[in-house]
């Protein structure tokens, strides 16, 4: 937003804050991954942003046994960057 962090870079945001999103590239996704910035779409999407963390810090394996333990289905968890 205002501090140039999402310049050129993809965001997702609360439907009617794109706005707010100065220099990004609003994409509405559930959780967006540019880098070390990641940003959610909205609180139903908490779980989804909480998983696409574990797979940034933890890789893509942790993330899928911690998404399996909170009964996530797979296509209720996030896409993961390759």
């Amino acid at each position: 937003g205002e501090l140039g962090m999402l310049r050129d870079k993809n965001a997702t945001s609360v439907p009617g804050y794109e706005d707010f999103l100065l220099g990004a590239t609003y994409t509405g996704v559930p959780v967006e991954i540019q880098g070390k910035i990641i940003t959610g779409r909205s609180p139903e999407d908490a779980m989804k942003f909480a998983i696409a963390i574990v797979a940034e810090i933890q890789g893509k394996e942790v993330a899928d046994k911690v998404a399996h333990e909170l009964l996530m289905s797979r296509d209720a968890q996030p896409e993961y960057r390759q």
